[in-house]
């Protein structure tokens, strides 16, 4: 069973029935796959796929050589001469074409032609260029992209070769909201994708979703968040730890100070 549904198979073919007994998807197909990450079944009678949701209700149907969830809305599919493609499932509109598709977040969906990605909204229509190596998926409005400096070097004398991938954060007006410079930058673990860890030249730094840096100030004197990578703890429940000149305190993810600092001469034993 996947959850209250289980996949069977009679004379007639696959299909799915409930807890009850009682048949959801009918007995005629090849095969059926269920995607728990999204809550989507796949069931293939040669080459035509039909699309239904966690409840077992149609959604869509296409023909293509392959299929692939990418949303719980978006299904990426490759087809012939049409190449990548993917379909809207609350439409059911088709844009291909590409070189190949990569995710969906907020509406947006990165898609790849001749080497380089860019994003386009459920219409297929182009919303940010064709510029990246790399684009992530779209999160409380903002998106991880990376370029490869083509430059011998930049003239921000931040010491970046040509070669080398470097990182930053897009806006979903398609504007940089944190230039191409960083060389590793991860959302940090539980904070509803709105503080990101990024490094430049060995030195760590801390962003919004904005791709502000960071810059925790109490008594003028600057905070460092604990990325939850081996770098200390990750947020739980919206706190993380800090810390200063002055010992260990607790932050939220807004930045602010909601425990002050106690010097600890054991963390795991507690306070002096």
């Amino acid at each position: 069973y996947k959850g209250e549904y289980a996949i069977v198979k009679n004379e007639k073919g696959r299909g799915v029935i409930n807890t009850s007994g009682e048949i959801m998807i009918e007995h005629k197909y090849e095969r059926i796959q269920y995607h728990s990450n999204f809550g989507l079944f796949y069931a293939w009678r040669g080459k035509v796929v039909t699309v239904f949701d966690s409840h077992c209700r149609y959604v869509t149907c296409l023909e293509c050589d392959e299929i692939y969830p990418i949303s719980t809305h978006y299904t990426k599919f490759k087809r012939g001469r049409d190449g990548f493609g993917f379909i809207c499932h609350k439409t059911g509109m088709e844009s291909y074409g590409y070189d190949d598709v990569g995710s969906e977040g907020e509406g947006l969906i990165s898609v790849k032609k001749e080497g380089k990605w860019g994003y386009v909204n459920s219409d297929g229509m182009l919303v940010v260029q064709y510029l990246f190596d790399y684009a992530g998926s779209f999160r409380n409005r903002s998106a991880i992209v990376s370029i490869t400096i083509t430059k011998e070097r930049l003239e921000d004398e931040l010491g970046v070769f040509a070669g080398r991938q470097r990182w930053g954060l897009l806006g979903n007006n398609g504007q940089l909201l944190a230039p191409c410079i960083y060389e590793t930058i991860r959302y940090v673990k539980d904070s509803n994708y709105s503080i990101l860890a990024a490094s430049i030249i060995g030195i760590k730094t801390f962003l919004n979703n904005n791709g502000e840096p960071l810059s925790m100030m109490e008594d003028g004197r600057l905070l460092h968040l604990s990325d939850g990578y081996g770098c200390g703890p990750c947020f739980i429940e919206g706190r993380t730890l800090v810390y200063g000149d002055d010992g260990i305190g607790c932050a939220d993810i807004k930045g602010d100070i909601v425990v002050g600092y106690r010097r600890f001469s054991n963390v795991l034993k507690g306070p002096e």
